[in-house]
């Protein structure tokens, strides 16, 4: 059995890592800009992994719904996003990275910047 800290876990985040890496890079921010990170639910053990490779506090990890919901495929990042959203803790000018991991072992990120809600 593959522990949740073995290398071989942290390698199947790293790719997560590099994707969200690569869009702040082409963005021009560091990851260390980033108010929130809004990951899919496919465990509750994901925070802290990624967290720990992004060198970011887990609090900066956005996925309340794990437990309640499990993993929706694509969707739970969403639900997550819409949730943060509705919890008052996104400001206007947040920047939010939502990466997704994908069938056929494809990962990709979208990088987000929070604007004020509409009167």
């Amino acid at each position: 059995m593959v522990g949740w800290n073995s290398p071989a876990t942290t390698k199947r985040f790293s790719y997560t890592w590099e994707v969200i890496t690569a869009v702040c890079a082409a963005a021009g921010f560091d990851p260390q800009a980033l108010n929130w990170i809004v990951p899919q639910n496919t465990h509750s053990r994901v925070a802290p992994i990624l967290a720990r490779l992004l060198g970011l506090p887990e609090d900066r990890l956005y996925c309340p719904t794990v437990r309640e919901l499990g993993h929706l495929i694509a969707g739970d990042a969403l639900v997550n996003l819409a949730d943060l959203q509705k919890s008052g803790r996104l400001r206007a000018g947040d920047l939010v990275a939502v990466p997704i991991a994908g069938y056929g072992l494809n990962w990709q990120c979208a990088l987000l910047r929070a604007t004020a809600a509409p009167d």
